[in-house]
């Protein structure tokens, strides 16, 4: 099913699937997993994500898998990206290619959680980059995050992604929460 932002506007990436509604009790655990380092779910959510992917032929295609990449000033603050903790793990369990810094964080943008849809979009613009193109090259791409709410972190990282010779981006997330408006 496509949501009316995507019927609207057509976003970069190929395909947004998401494993599960971002609401209780998932949302307390994602904030333990995210705020109070109890990364020990982490294994738990991606296998949730495994299941989900196996039984809708998600990311099916992919050929490299990476997270949504941490601006180092936010990475110091939290220890962990949990982005990559559930990258890593899916791509281990699944035997494909993972690739940790595939994109990087050129600024370190606003907490989107109180932002707005185009507040969000606003926010994220420009705020990605491919570290190295040759990678990516006629490559089928997944990438992984814990949440989707506009798809504006997500879409962003496709647009550098296909722009620096992607074939096809899928993005698949834990969890997919509800759109501001």
């Amino acid at each position: 099913m496509t949501c009316g932002d995507c019927e609207a506007e057509i976003p970069y990436y190929d395909r947004a699937n998401s494993a599960c509604y971002y609401e209780d009790p998932l949302k307390g655990l994602v904030h333990a997993f995210k705020y109070k380092k109890m990364t020990s779910l982490g294994n738990e959510f991606a296998d949730t994500m495994i299941d989900f992917m196996k039984k809708y032929d998600v990311g099916g295609e992919a050929e490299i898998i990476t997270p949504i990449p941490m601006h180092p000033k936010r990475l110091f603050k939290r220890e962990i990206n949990h982005s990559e903790a559930l990258a890593k793990n899916i791509a281990l369990r699944l035997g494909l290619c993972y690739s940790k810094n595939l994109l990087g964080k050129t600024r370190d943008t606003k907490i989107q959680t109180n932002l707005r849809r185009q507040e969000r979009l606003k926010n994220m613009a420009g705020s990605f980059r491919v570290t190295d193109g040759s990678k990516i090259k006629n490559k089928n791409v997944l990438i992984v995050d814990d949440l989707f709410t506009t798809g504006s972190t997500a879409n962003e990282c496709a647009r550098v992604l296909k722009e620096s010779g992607a074939a096809r981006v899928e993005v698949v997330t834990l969890a997919r929460g509800d759109r501001p408006t």
